[in-house]
């Protein structure tokens, strides 16, 4: 049977798209998609630097069973299955390499910031599935903005130290580090989107910073493969 090119599927959720709109549902529609919940992935999302590669078989884990533990990207070339990060501040990051057919969905809060996850995750599309850095697309969703984002001597003394990155005291601009550990990593400017959306001003987004809730919205990135 002739199968169609794949295509990359993405979308950054707000509070129409939450977690638990997928433990409720058999199926979701964004735009003019059908997903079935239960080809959904999530990871535990501990503030990590863990990666995992996702197969066919963790379809479903978070959702019909507990996430895959301690690890804060997953990562694919599988088709069909999605990949799904769920924030309320923190930095939603969705990647693809169309010429390789392989997707990434990453959690970056400070900790995944400062301890450089989207560089490991990058270079897991190098090593393990051969993308040339060109053909990479980076997607930075919305999260907390450089100006809502205040935090304590101690802990902007170490996050600055860490990254070698300017920040002024007491707000740090999780972005500006994040976009520069991508172009370090050979990706192209023109690859970064950047979501100019912060989570903490703007109502249709959960914001754990401005009111402590446990809803969180949830972000996919998967390959559509159909048949003729």
């Amino acid at each position: 049977m002739n199968q169609k090119p794949p295509t990359i599927f993405f979308h950054f959720g707000d509070k129409t798209l939450d977690l638990f709109s997928l433990k409720t549902r058999n199926k979701i529609q964004i735009r003019n998609i059908f997903i079935p919940t239960p080809k959904i992935i999530l990871a535990e999302q501990t503030h990590s630097n863990f990666v995992h590669i996702v197969n066919k078989k963790d379809a479903g884990t978070g959702l019909l069973t507990e996430p895959i533990p301690n690890v804060d990207a997953l990562m694919t070339n599988e088709k069909n299955i999605f990949l799904a990060i769920k924030t309320a501040d923190c930095v939603p990051i969705l990647i693809f390499d169309p010429v390789e057919e392989v997707v990434a969905a990453v959690h970056s809060g400070r900790e995944g910031t400062r301890k450089k996850i989207i560089s490991i995750v990058l270079n897991t599309f190098k090593d393990n599935f051969k993308s040339n850095p060109k053909n990479i697309y980076v997607k930075i969703g919305p999260s907390i903005c450089k100006k809502c984002y205040k935090v304590d001597k101690d802990t902007f003394g170490n996050f600055v130290s860490s990254t070698g990155i300017k920040q002024y005291y007491p707000f740090l601009d999780l972005k500006k580090v994040l976009i520069k550990q991508i172009l370090e990593e050979g990706i192209p400017e023109k690859n970064i989107e950047n979501y100019n959306i912060c989570t903490f001003e703007n109502e249709n987004y959960y914001s754990y910073r401005r009111n402590k809730t446990k809803k969180r919205q949830i972000s996919l990135i998967g390959i559509i493969q159909v048949n003729r």
